[in-house]
């Protein structure tokens, strides 16, 4: 016999304003649409929806839609909502500051091979020497072209 499920609607787990904030942040930190949408109609849903539509002036339907698991909510809504939320949006470094973490310093390759000025190219760089390799393939014809 299977074992019976029912559907749960976790805002009811959500009330709590630095539940939803820590939330929040890690569905932006994840960088996906879909994530950073349900985690807005969770907290949502877990502060009331009606009166979010007031608030935002959007229909209470189009923000299950778009807040909902498959929704994809436009900047406008994103804005509007987060505002209503009590929240702003901010942009802060992806990367680690500089020191921190792994670099490439400049003029070179990943791989630490340099990259050569070459004023008659657009851009003014031609590609990194291709280490040798026993193959015919893109890296000897790179080296006969750009020689």
């Amino acid at each position: 016999m299977a074992p019976e499920t029912f559907p749960v609607d976790f805002a009811a787990f959500c009330e709590s304003e630095a539940v939803q904030r820590q939330l929040l942040n890690d569905a932006f930190a994840s960088g996906d649409a879909g994530t950073i949408a349900g985690a807005l109609g969770l907290v949502a849903r877990a502060r009331g929806m009606s009166g979010l539509a007031a608030a935002t002036g959007i229909k209470r339907q189009q923000l299950y839609r778009a807040l909902g698991p498959h929704g994809n909510p436009t900047l406008d809504t994103l804005t509007r909502v987060t505002t209503a939320l009590g929240y702003r949006l901010s942009a802060e470094p992806a990367r680690p500051e500089r020191g921190q973490g792994c670099s490439t310093p400049r003029g070179t390759t990943g791989a630490g091979r340099s990259i050569r000025k070459n004023p008659a190219l657009p851009g003014g760089f031609s590609p990194p020497e291709q280490p040798a390799s026993p193959h015919v393939g893109y890296g000897e014809l790179a080296k006969e072209s750009w020689s």
